[in-house]
């Protein structure tokens, strides 16, 4: 078998394209409804209307558009945009509570013109929540392969992943994967060279934001919206009965948030050892796996967990149980993340611990005369209880509802809640997809109230 480079190049095409196409309608979108918020303020309750789009996967989106609208490459960047265009309304609305009212009122004065106005004041924010929502969208639209699977439109990732189910030769993985590398690296340098401006430096340093209340997630209107959406959709089809075999699926589904929680807690414990000041370079706000794609990275890792699986084959003269496969490679999985996001945990747990006790358990011990665990449990965790937490239950439902990696490298044998929905979904059967949906849609709106909350803290 032989590489098509012209196929190559044209996917290469449909996934730069889609990356733009998604990029610019999020942004025009995101940032439209945040400036339309802050101007006429409406009811919060529409604040957390336009979040929405959040609670469900875009593969989800994608399969409800193609079964209304049939296979269509366009339905690519509606199903994204449907759903990634609050990464970039959040930050962007966030920013401008930022506003100083003293500057709006020393504009007025001088009687600048609403252009003028705009480019020193607005657009500066606006320049920097758009290119940290961008960052986030590179990189879910680099890795993603199960959206454009189900609308028809091949890219890199589609190639990758079909090249990895069909275990083609090395040779034919390799070409789509360095190109994948390649586009994340050259984002990654634009990206970080766009925030190096002096401008926005002075405006990261300088920015104070107005003190905010919070206003509570309106859990009555979100439960009524979803209640006439489901009777509607209950009035003309019937309730499927509940699947046997969901148990299972979720108990699949939250085992790797409890070695997540094992990690986040390690780290915490690291960071109390050597608490540094935190940095205060930009290009913290750009997430570190737009650098890497953790679909290459993961596949890497499950490619050197299979020695050890042959190895233990031969050890013990059985193949090897599927709790070892799993384990091995719920270890790629969430080691992929962990290598791309550690050195930004790391940092902003070291920044949490700053702020509220910058000095380290072993000598606050030794001056105040008690134990340093007693001192971890009576000052340290409450302090930075409520970030941790915060940024803890966000990874906890992104990974109870993670595809990506876990159709690839999971055995089928170990189904999770995500990978059983896009399996029915790729054999076309709708009528077993209504309780996975439901279950996928009700932790998504557990995310919703975290959300506001998770920027607040990645903004300090």
């Amino acid at each position: 078998m032989t590489i098509d480079w012209t196929t190559l190049q044209q996917i290469t095409f449909n996934h730069l394209a889609l990356i733009t196409t998604t990029t610019l309608l999020s942004s025009i979108i995101g940032v439209g409804l945040a400036l339309l918020v802050h101007r006429y303020r409406p009811p919060e309750a529409i604040h957390y209307l336009l979040l929405l789009p959040v609670a469900l996967p875009s593969f989800v989106v994608a399969y409800l558009l193609q079964s209304q609208f049939g296979t269509h490459s366009w339905l690519t960047p509606l199903a994204y945009t449907l759903t990634l265009y609050p990464v970039i309304y959040l930050p962007t609305r966030l920013l401008l509570q930022r506003n100083n009212p003293t500057l709006a009122e020393v504009a007025e004065q001088l009687q600048l013109s609403p252009i003028k106005r705009w480019q020193l004041l607005t657009w500066p924010k606006l320049k920097l929540a758009l290119l940290q929502g961008i960052a986030l969208i590179i990189a879910v639209v680099l890795s993603d392969y199960a959206t454009p699977t189900l609308t028809g439109t091949p890219t890199l990732a589609t190639t990758l992943a079909a090249s990895w189910l069909s275990e083609r030769p090395l040779s034919l993985l390799l070409p789509p994967a360095l190109i994948l590398l390649l586009i994340a690296l050259l984002l990654l340098w634009s990206l970080r060279t766009l925030l190096s401006h002096q401008p926005l430096q002075r405006l990261a340093s300088h920015a104070t934001p107005q003190s905010e209340t919070p206003v509570p997630l309106p859990f009555r209107l979100i439960a009524m919206v979803i209640l006439l959406l489901l009777i509607a959709w209950g009035l003309s089809h019937p309730l499927p009965p509940l699947m046997p075999s969901l148990l299972p699926l979720l108990l699949h589904s939250a085992a790797p948030v409890v070695v997540m929680l094992i990690v986040l807690t390690l780290t915490a414990l690291i960071s109390l050892s050597r608490i540094r000041a935190p940095q205060t370079q930009l290009t913290r706000y750009i997430p570190p796996v737009v650098g890497l794609p953790h679909l290459f990275v993961a596949l890497l890792l499950a490619s050197l967990s299979q020695p050890i699986l042959d190895l233990a084959e031969r050890l013990s003269g059985a193949p090897p149980s599927l709790l070892l496969q799993v384990g091995l490679i719920w270890m790629a999985i969430l080691g992929s993340y962990l290598l791309l996001y550690y050195r930004h945990l790391q940092q902003k747990v070291n920044t949490l611990l700053y702020q509220n006790l910058p000095i380290d358990p072993l000598t606050a011990s030794a001056i105040i005369g008690v134990s340093p665990l007693l001192l971890l449990w009576r000052l340290y965790l409450p302090a930075v209880a409520l970030p941790l937490l915060t940024i803890t239950s966000v990874g906890a439902i992104l990974l109870f509802r993670e595809l990506t990696l876990s159709y690839l490298l999971l055995p089928p044998d170990w189904p999770t809640l995500a990978t059983y929905s896009f399996s029915l979904m790729l054999s076309d059967e709708p009528s077993q997809l209504f309780w996975p949906i439901v279950m996928q849609l009700g932790a998504g709106l557990l995310l919703l109230p975290l959300l506001a909350p998770l920027f607040r803290i990645l903004h300090r």
